[in-house]
């Protein structure tokens, strides 16, 4: 099957999308465990093509189970068709259930045929800031909730903490640690808001602090969770529908962390890839401001190095939690 052997990033995070009826779609089964491809195009081959579930496997893994020719129609001739391309598989359609998602999986290893299962790509989760964010006003020393008077963020002279951010004197040693979190400085009683529609599945007490923990499974993106630390004041249940900006109780004494990440394998992203396509802009917009309006409040253009981040208010694409 000419080196079809995959990891798999099976996105059932992502949007539904249109397909016309004629295509026969990609369908997953998980009672059998087996991903059926009804075509995919390799060097103007189109192949059929199963993968089985391998046993046991954490994260998932899948074998090539059977492949077959099924026509030599050139790729860019079969409408919304999975194709290969530079290691990586594409599936434009992928019917999951009655939900059809896009699907990527990318080569991770031709000698064994194994694939890897994860959830992996950017979907439109976010639909809100975790805060509520406006430019700086002298008058009062705030951007929107945010006070500028407050402390900032340990020996970073930050008082927003960009994903996956060094912050120094945190109590973890001199060298401080690496946190794949958007992490706020909030006076005590500030407002949280969910960054998602979704349903709350964890409302915890912290261990080490007087306040909660919370999750949140996102209606669009149930592979995902998000991830709201040192919350006070909860408003909200296990089992709870939540809407975007509604409010989820109040920031502690302890720095407000949110982060979105994956359910099964602990890794966090970068939460401007999962922005809403219709916000953003203004949200990332948002972000940008208040990280410059800081800097010139603090006279210091060098306090976020923007030119070396992998988004705006992201260091890099993914972190560890």
């Amino acid at each position: 099957m000419q080196k079809l052997l995959l990891q798999l990033l099976l996105m059932l995070a992502v949007l539904p999308v249109t397909v016309a009826q004629a295509v026969e779609l990609a369908t997953y089964s998980d009672s059998t465990g087996v991903l059926h491809i009804p075509v995919v195009d390799v060097d103007g081959l189109s192949y059929a093509v199963d993968l089985a579930i391998v046993p046991l496997s954490n994260p998932y893994r899948f074998i090539v189970e059977s492949d077959s020719v099924v026509t030599t129609t050139a790729a860019n001739e079969v409408s919304h068709s999975t194709y290969y391309d530079n290691g990586n598989l594409l599936i434009p359609a992928i019917a999951v259930g009655d939900v059809v998602y896009r699907v990527k999986m990318v080569l991770v290893d031709a000698n064994l045929l194994i694939f890897e299962l994860t959830y992996g790509d950017a979907t439109a989760i976010l639909k809100s800031l975790p805060v509520g964010i406006a430019p700086f006003d002298p008058a009062t020393n705030k951007a929107g909730s945010i006070d500028f008077s407050y402390p900032e963020l340990g020996s970073t002279s930050k008082i927003f903490l960009e994903f996956n951010g060094l912050l120094i004197d945190f109590g973890t040693g001199p060298e401080g640690v690496y946190l794949a979190h958007f992490t706020f400085n909030l006076p005590r009683g500030t407002d949280l808001l969910s960054m998602t529609d979704g349903t709350v599945s964890v409302v915890e007490l912290n261990s080490n602090h007087p306040d909660s923990e919370i999750r949140i499974s996102p209606s669009n993106a149930p592979s995902y969770r998000l991830t709201y630390d040192h919350v006070s004041g909860v408003t909200v249940s296990v089992g709870d529908s939540v809407a975007a900006g509604q409010i989820l109780g109040q920031s502690s004494d302890t720095k407000f962390e949110a982060d979105v990440s994956l359910v099964r394998n602990n890794t966090a992203y970068c939460p401007v890839d999962f922005f809403d396509s219709s916000l953003a802009a203004a949200m990332t917009n948002t972000l940008a401001t208040l990280i410059s309006d800081w800097e010139d409040y603090k006279s210091d253009s060098g306090i976020y190095n923007e030119a070396s981040m992998y988004r705006t208010a992201c260091r890099t694409e993914t972190g560890s939690l």
